[in-house]
C-alpha cells in the first residue's frame, strides 16, 4: 500500500509505503535534503508527544 503526503498547500513532499510490518517514509525528490535530517531531529520528541497523548498505548507494530 502506498500513498502521498502532501503538505497543507497542497504540495507534495513524501510517499508512504506500508507493507506488513514495514513502513517506509520516501521523502520527494523536490524537497530540500535537509528537510529530511530536519525530521529525523524531530523524531524523538514527535514520539514523546505521541506516547504522552496516549496514542503509544497501541500495539508497537508498524
Amino acid at each position: 500500500e502506498e500513498r502521498s503526503v502532501l503538505s497543507t498547500s497542497g504540495d507534495k513532499i513524501a510517499r508512504i509505503r506500508q507493507k506488513e510490518r514495514e513502513l517506509k517514509l520516501l521523502i520527494d525528490k523536490n524537497v530540500p535534503a535537509t528537510f529530511a535530517a530536519f525530521l529525523v531531529d524531530q523524531l524523538p520528541a514527535l514520539f514523546d508527544a505521541f506516547s504522552e497523548a496516549g496514542e503509544g498505548q497501541e500495539t508497537t507494530e508498524a
